[in-house]
């Protein structure tokens, strides 16, 4: 799943897999409208919502992410 949820994001970045990586848990990576498409695929892809406190936190790919992670697991 983890997979998956890289691969969106590299996709809507256009960036390769190790530049991501290695910026996996900065906010400098994206930008809010690149972070806004990615969130919306990533609740798509997954069948999840997050909801405004949740969306607040996610700054990071990593953070993204993991919570991606957690909330599939529900």
């Amino acid at each position: 799943m983890k997979d998956s949820i890289i691969e969106i994001m590299t996709d809507i970045l256009k960036i390769e897999q190790d530049e991501l990586l290695e910026n996996f848990d900065s906010r400098e990576i994206w930008d809010s409208l690149l972070r806004v498409e990615i969130l919306f695929a990533v609740e798509e892809e997954f069948d999840i919502q997050f909801d405004e406190e949740e969306l607040a936190e996610l700054v990071t790919p990593q953070k993204l992410c993991e919570a991606t992670l957690r909330k599939a697991e529900e």
